[in-house]
């Protein structure tokens, strides 16, 4: 008797491309919530996976067509095809709790890189699972994305609810003093250049008048007394509200804004630090969208000179109307 060849009538399976966030999608082991993918994600998805080797895209969607499931496996994808961590920024915890559960939803493994903890999951290192954390845990000056030990440049980038996302990395590059030790001692330096520029609200400020209006000091002012207001600074550089932002500031302080109110004092660069890869974003076919410069500004300090792919995701604040904006770079 001739033996059956079992080999012949069976075919080999192809393997998946775990890099096309599509067939990705159809390979995952996933709740029956998601079995299909709607028109919108497709079509975002195809059209991401065309341009993957562009730098910066910008890619909008309406509301309510799933923008974390695209986010999610445009992360995945690109983890499998660089075998890198991969990012998933959020502006708050619960938010970071939601596109977990979404994640989990997809069959997609996926990790909260919390506040407080020294490393992330070690399947988020090679790309195998998305790091999920909040805006704060990336962007601060004492992030532990940028800790020797730890040291992971992202190969890819989501940052979701963009329009407070900016409103988190604005503040990640702010100094806001209260601290009375350190007022004073502005209030001494400044005493000068505030006293010769608006003698009558200097006196209003520093008296503590209530209803005192804000003052800032005007540029020319403000660079005559930066290397006094380094050295304050410097001296008080691991206090609360300093030792996560002054990294940040400590060698920009000729392109600080320095606001003084009845509140406080803050310090806040008036040109963000960005790359000319940023500044001229690209959107995508058929989209109304503003190169990165005009929407926000998401590079810190540490990252904007390093290659990294970035995927947007926002919701402008008009009710009608939500985007998602993805962009890449290399």
């Amino acid at each position: 008797m001739t033996p059956f060849d079992f080999g012949k009538h069976v075919g080999e399976k192809p393997a998946t491309d775990f890099t096309d966030p599509l067939a990705l999608f159809q390979a995952l082991e996933r709740k029956t919530s998601h079995t299909t993918l709607r028109p919108a994600q497709e079509a975002a998805l195809r059209e991401l996976h065309a341009r993957r080797s562009q730098k910066d895209v910008v890619l909008k969607m309406p509301t309510g067509t799933g923008k974390s499931t695209v986010g999610l496996l445009y992360l995945r994808a690109k983890g499998a095809e660089l075998k890198r961590a991969v990012v998933y920024l959020c502006p708050t915890v619960q938010l970071v709790q939601q596109v977990l559960e979404e994640a989990e939803r997809l069959g997609i493994k996926a990790f909260h890189y919390a506040s407080g903890q020294s490393y992330p999951e070690t399947a988020c290192m090679s790309g195998d699972a998305v790091i999920v954390c909040t805006y704060d845990k990336l962007f601060n000056a004492r992030s532990t994305f940028d800790r020797d030990d730890v040291a992971i440049t992202p190969a890819a980038i989501v940052l979701d609810d963009a329009h407070a996302g900016v409103e988190e990395v604005r503040d990640a590059f702010t100094i806001t003093l209260h601290n009375t030790d350190v007022v004073k001692a502005f209030v001494k330096i400044l005493d000068g250049p505030a006293r010769s520029y608006a003698p009558g609200r200097w006196e209003d400020l520093k008296s503590e008048r209530p209803g005192a209006p804000s003052l800032e000091i005007p540029y020319w002012s403000w660079r005559t007394v930066i290397p006094d207001i380094r050295a304050v600074l410097n001296e008080k550089a691991h206090a609360d509200e300093l030792k996560f932002v002054w990294p940040h500031l400590r060698d920009v302080l000729d392109w600080c804004r320095c606001i003084v109110a009845p509140a406080g004092i803050e310090l806040v660069p008036s040109v963000p630090r960005s790359t000319p890869s940023a500044r001229t974003a690209r959107p995508l076919t058929g989209c109304s969208c503003r190169p990165l410069s005009q929407t926000t500004q998401c590079s810190s300090a540490n990252l904007a000179a390093r290659p990294m792919r970035l995927c947007s995701l926002s919701h402008p604040r008009q009710e009608h109307s939500a985007s998602a904006s993805c962009l890449s770079r290399r």
